[in-house]
């Protein structure tokens, strides 16, 4: 069945998914793309909100004509699940790696981090490379050990 179906296709049915299945494979290639476990988890984070808002909700925040992910250093760390030292040096590494551009607006009620992907172009590769990966997973082939 996977071998009819196009890139479209396979990005829409892993969209369609259980909010734990989609999760479990975006985080998977997002700590693959990054290639540390910390820095994944924040990327995952990030991508989820940039999702969020495609799908219609208002997770983004219009600043200097982008379209930006807001949060105050506490809630980045609460949702992330990582300490402030971890979320610190995952956010230094996303910004070495060109993904994501920061940005510290204070205002009178907090200081909040703006993250914005570089290439939102990227969400798109995660996501196709996600559904590759449940496709192969839920494969006849996978399942019974013929996979190479």
């Amino acid at each position: 069945m996977t071998e009819t179906m196009t890139e479209a296709d396979l990005i829409a049915d892993l969209l369609d998914r259980d909010t734990d299945t989609r999760l479990m494979v975006i985080r998977r290639e997002c700590v693959r793309l990054v290639d540390n476990l910390k820095t994944g988890l924040l990327l995952t984070l990030i991508t989820l909100y940039y999702l969020h808002a495609k799908a219609g909700g208002t997770a983004l925040v219009q600043y200097a004509s982008h379209l930006w992910v807001a949060n105050t250093q506490e809630e980045w760390i609460r949702r992330s699940c990582l300490s402030a030292y971890g979320y610190r040096r995952a956010l230094k590494a996303l910004r070495d790696k060109r993904l994501v551009e920061v940005k510290f607006i204070t205002s009178a009620a907090a200081r909040q981090i703006y993250i914005r992907l570089l290439d939102p172009a990227i969400i798109d590769q995660l996501l196709l490379a996600a559904a590759k990966l449940l496709a192969l997973l839920e494969s006849a082939e996978y399942q019974t050990g013929r996979y190479q």
